[in-house]
């Protein structure tokens, strides 16, 4: 279940969480489970193998139906990660935009 909250002083460095969700990440049998976490200024995926982006690095950030698909400056490289819900890909695209766009 996503949850979108906005936390104060629940993370370091005064950084707020703006949505949780539970995801996949990566593209078949490699995939792993974790949540995708987008705070004030970090696209963070905790799993098995942590991954910390700032918001700077975030070229787009599109969807394709239960898939949030983010590209990053210079290079070709994309992440997906793929939600739970076409609900839940669409909102944590949305909060991802905006968050992108304010950085």
């Amino acid at each position: 279940m996503t949850t979108s909250l906005q936390t104060a002083g629940a993370m370091p460095g005064g950084d707020r969480c703006h949505l949780a969700t539970p995801v996949r990440f990566g593209r078949g049998r490699t995939d792993q489970v974790g949540h995708l976490v987008l705070t004030n200024s970090w696209l963070q995926f905790r799993g098995t193998v942590d991954l910390n982006l700032s918001w700077a690095e975030v070229a787009t950030v599109d969807n394709a139906g239960r898939d949030l698909i983010v590209a990053l400056y210079g290079t070709p490289r994309t992440l997906r990660f793929c939600c739970q819900s076409d609900d839940e890909a669409a909102r944590a695209g949305v909060t991802a935009r905006h968050l992108a766009a304010l950085a």
